[in-house]
């Protein structure tokens, strides 16, 4: 009997113990449970009184919002669920209080984001992004705020939220709309990204008339909008701007996005073919010809050499091929051997990345780019894909 009785205690303790322990569990997860008006209005529906409805306020992390139509709602559903009205109104303060509470605490998390995009580092700006993204769109109003912002950064941090947080209520997509007009290049290529992201099914035609009819001051915002939303019609306004504007940023604004559509499109390809050998803006050609690479234009290898052995800007040089790397082209590597000991660094440097990119091997100067020439030469899967315009090796 004594032991039978020692093993009931142990038992009822054991049991005691893991009541407590699923009670703490309970509490603790009605603890972090996030209590919005979708949650209140479906407790006051079901009739639950205001003392249990304060209860779960207390117990659960709130996300309250107190704007005119949702403290209409929440009268109606209370309502609805026998609540008087004396209850009602002490519900609705209680609503009002926390929700400025909540404002309060949303607006310290955007106005700290804000202060990170200028002096944090990467992993500070997305761990702060990521507790922007967690809120979900109760920060928007907030990021509005701070559109108008003096520093770049912070321009490009709230569009960079907007477009993550995915609001297409008509205020969001027409404000960030508005910023690809910014003041600065970096902003206006943040808001393509943002436009496309909160694209609706009229978005690509009506960026189109903004790019014919020029209603904004800076069309290249526009221009990338076009290229990441991805749609083919844009291909001949695109061209049309690659070819007639003057504009340096709203040129190379047209190559990107065009290679991003990867059109076959000949008046777009030839078009791009010209920029490749533009006089006057290295930028420009090398945006081009990465355009091209996108698009597996076999021309491009002769026109990019072609570029190089015109223009002797030594950074512009560098910049284009590099673009080669889009090519397995025997006469590209033929090229690119005797500049692998350029004079000048950055040519040297960046001919040696992109045969490494090419080739897979690491060499480290002409000699032995040479000695894997010779092995290549005769590979099968090597070939000259560009018949059409041969092209001669640089001069060492």
């Amino acid at each position: 009997m004594r032991v039978e009785r020692r093993l009931l205690l142990r038992w009822g303790a054991l049991a005691l113990s893991c009541g407590l322990l699923t009670c703490a569990a309970c509490a603790s997860e009605e603890a972090g449970e996030i209590f919005d008006n979708t949650k209140l209005i479906s407790m006051l529906k079901a009739k639950i009184a205001l003392s249990v409805v304060k209860k779960k306020i207390e117990n659960a992390t709130v996300r309250f919002n107190s704007d005119a139509d949702q403290l209409i709602l929440i009268r109606s559903a209370a309502a609805e669920g026998g609540m008087e009205e004396k209850d009602i109104v002490e519900l609705l303060n209680t609503v009002i209080d926390k929700a400025n509470l909540e404002k309060v605490r949303v607006k310290e998390l955007v106005d700290r984001f804000m202060n990170i995009c200028v002096n944090g580092d990467p992993p500070e700006y997305d761990s702060l992004m990521r507790q922007i993204l967690s809120e979900g769109r109760a920060c928007v109003p907030q990021l509005l705020k701070h559109r108008e912002e003096e520093n770049e950064l912070k321009r490009k941090g709230v569009l960079d939220a907007l477009g993550r947080l995915g609001d297409k209520s008509a205020t969001v997509p027409n404000q960030v709309r508005l910023m690809l007009s910014d003041r600065h290049p970096d902003v206006r290529k943040q808001a393509a990204k943002a436009v496309a992201l909160l694209s609706a099914p009229t978005t690509v035609d009506e960026l189109i008339e903004i790019l014919q009819k020029r209603q904004m001051d800076f069309v290249d915002g526009v221009a990338l909008a076009l290229g990441e939303l991805g749609d083919p019609k844009a291909v001949g306004p695109l061209t049309t701007l690659l070819t007639l504007s003057t504009e340096r940023e709203a040129r190379w604004a047209a190559a990107t996005a065009l290679g991003q559509l990867r059109t076959k499109e000949k008046a777009a390809v030839e078009a791009l073919l010209a920029a490749v050998l533009d006089q006057r803006d290295a930028t420009l050609r090398a945006a081009a010809a990465r355009a091209l690479g996108a698009i597996g234009e076999p021309r491009t290898v002769g026109y990019v050499i072609r570029g190089f052995q015109r223009y002797g800007e030594p950074e512009g040089r560098a910049q284009l091929i590099k673009q080669l790397r889009y090519f397995k082209s025997f006469a590209a590597l033929e090229f690119l051997v005797p500049i692998s000991n350029d004079d000048s660094p950055d040519v040297r440097k960046a001919a040696i990345e992109t045969l490494r990119v090419m080739t897979g091997a690491n060499a480290e100067n002409r000699e032995e780019w040479e000695a894997i020439l010779n092995v290549i030469r005769d590979r099968p899967d090597w070939r000259d894909l560009d018949k059409s315009a041969p092209v001669k090796p640089a001069q060492p």
